[in-house]
């Protein structure tokens, strides 16, 4: 009987997860949801595969260049995709490890807690970086498991360990969560001088080192910009903002999720390797992410690999309690998140709720790709335009949604970066001061004078798409010649 229930529950997690993973991968095309600027950004980091870029490793361009050349289209959908199946191949991940430490049962309530997340849904949608970090992080987790079993486990380790460094550097919290584990369970000195382990460690480092060496050789933009977004140079107190992060993570895991998590914590056995485990893969990230928030500012997915070992947890409590009916409430109550985030638009038509900024949550990506899609009103697109800008938004959307853009080989982009601290990519590879073209058209979110930087600067014209009543987006548009060089801007 027992044996039943197991494969009923294995075939119908199969079944929610399949029906889940369809649904994600179908749902921006449907809806005609467009590329967030930011995906647009990884896009067009793509086009040209290297071992770095300015904010982050290069897997997530890897990824968009393997799935647009796989499935031969640079639509939205290819763009994206990899998003919902890594999430899924992480649950996967996820329900062998929980089967491995607590037993079948706390392995499939594993995957399904996981692969329901709100964190998952939304992420699910758009492509980010940490849809690799999560699946490395997830299946770095189960080799560990098995070192003693698989002979290629510690190869394969220093393979997935050094692939989730290329996704996002907070891989080397899985590191130091790997070093505690072994330190709390008091691993015999041996294990650390044996020939295996220095072998992954080195062979970890070699895959990581021509990211490292990109770094080098571009003053090592990335951390500088990691350093710049933790914000710690201001004032380095800020209790309410760590409220607001632990709320966040209630929100990011389900509410109910949180509470049953934190209620459950009575039941661990800090004696058992398996939660010694899950606590080294939780704890060192996510105090650091507390401290983070206290301090400056923490975005509330900095956390996200948290939960990969906080689902396990979760479920080999309610495994070990017998406690069904808390799955059930806790899967229902995370479908039901992720069921009006993904409604949400067609509620608030249904019910005639005025949209705006704050009460809908697309609004950061509504209306860009429709105006990019109507600059030919403004400006040919087909003529040989040397494209500027000083945004990084405008810069994406116009890599991706320039009619033009069919042989994006042939699209001039220039950033104009009269500060000279370098932003973004388009900063790094595409600066105004370092071309020899003398003919622009200046695209910018407002108005803009630039009379002091050319010797010629005229209005084209301008674009404006009303999103909601209160939002309407606007694009200005300038014809520029005769750069004068950056000082003369400061004028």
């Amino acid at each position: 009987m027992d044996a039943r229930k197991s494969l009923l529950s294995a075939r119908n997690l199969g079944l929610l997860a399949l029906l889940l993973l369809f649904f994600r991968i179908t749902y921006p095309y449907v809806t005609g949801l467009g590329l967030f600027f930011d995906e647009a950004y990884y896009h067009y980091w793509s086009n040209f595969p290297d071992w770095g870029y300015y904010s982050k490793p290069p897997m997530i361009a890897w990824l968009i260049y393997a799935t647009t050349h796989l499935f031969g289209s640079d639509a939205e959908w290819a763009v994206r995709i990899s998003s919902p199946l890594l999430y899924a191949a992480s649950a996967w991940c996820i329900y062998l490890s929980g089967k491995a430490l607590y037993g079948d049962k706390a392995g499939l309530y594993a995957a399904v807690i996981f692969f329901t997340l709100p964190l998952v849904s939304f992420n699910s949608l758009f492509i980010t970086t940490d849809a690799p970090l999560l699946f490395f992080w997830s299946l770095a987790i189960y080799l560990t498991i098995n070192l003693k079993r698989m002979a290629a486990a510690w190869w394969l380790l220093a393979l997935v360990v050094g692939c989730g460094l290329l996704s996002k550097y907070t891989m080397l919290f899985w590191i130091l969560g790997f070093a505690l584990y072994h330190l709390w369970r008091k691993t015999p000195a041996a294990y650390w001088v044996a020939g295996k382990t220095w072998v992954a460690i080195s062979a970890t480092v070699l895959l990581v080192m021509p990211n490292l060496l990109w770094n080098w050789q571009h003053d090592f933009i990335s951390f500088q910009h990691t350093s710049e977004i933790s914000k710690l140079q201001g004032q380095l107190f800020h209790p309410l903002r760590l409220l607001e992060f632990v709320a966040g993570q209630a929100l990011v895991f389900g509410p109910l999720a949180f509470y049953a998590l934190l209620v459950g914590m009575k039941f661990l056995h800090v004696h058992s390797d398996a939660d010694k485990l899950m606590l080294s893969m939780l704890l060192p990230l996510l105090l650091v992410m507390m401290i983070q928030a206290l301090l400056a500012k923490a975005n509330i997915n900095w956390a996200a690999p948290v939960y990969v070992a906080a689902s396990i947890l979760l479920a080999s409590q309610l495994a070990r309690t017998q406690q069904r009916h808390w799955l059930r409430a806790i899967v229902s109550v995370n479908l039901l998140i992720a069921s009006l985030f993904y409604t949400y638009p067609h509620i608030q038509k249904m019910l005639q709720i005025e949209a705006t900024i704050k009460n809908t949550p697309f609004h950061r990506l509504a209306g860009w790709p429709e105006l990019f899609r109507s600059i030919p009103q403004v400006v040919n697109p087909a003529a040989q335009q040397v494209w500027l800008s000083d945004s990084r938004l405008v810069l994406s959307y116009l890599h991706y949604y320039l009619p033009l853009a069919g042989d994006r080989a042939a699209l001039h982009l220039l950033s104009f970066n009269p500060d000279g601290h370098v932003r973004h990519q388009f900063d790094l590879q595409h600066d105004l001061d370092q071309s020899q073209y003398n003919s622009f058209v200046f695209v910018s979110e407002a108005e803009r004078d630039l009379t002091a930087c050319f010797t010629t600067s005229e209005k084209i014209g301008q674009l404006q798409y009303k999103v909601y009543p209160s939002l309407t987006r606007h694009l200005y548009f300038y014809h520029l010649a005769g750069f004068k060089g950056y000082a003369y801007c400061h004028e």
